[in-house]
């Protein structure tokens, strides 16, 4: 059962909402999350993996990163792509 989870938490996984729009989930481990400045804009990234980019505004990306691991989040989540009318996060 373990191994069944772990399994699909690894996954994308895609779907459709009722109104059609695609959806999708992209797993991200919260205890490996960072706040990383490339350049002058400040990113949430999970390794190599860009989560959230909040431009100069670091005080947002840190709070963002709190955020994310006091609620212990692994998916970040987009309702329509590629210009997703909705982002958000889910356990």
């Amino acid at each position: 059962m373990v191994a069944l989870r772990a399994r699909k938490q690894a996954q994308h996984v895609i779907g459709y909402s009722r109104n059609g729009h695609s959806r999708d989930a992209i797993p991200f481990n919260p205890n490996t999350i960072v706040v990383k400045q490339i350049g002058q804009r400040w990113k949430i990234a999970d390794g190599n993996n860009w989560l959230l980019d909040f431009g100069p505004a670091q005080g947002n990306a840190k709070a963002a990163f709190h955020f994310i691991k006091k609620c212990g989040f692994t998916f970040i989540c987009f309702a329509g792509r590629p210009n997703p009318l909705m982002t958000y996060f889910r356990k």
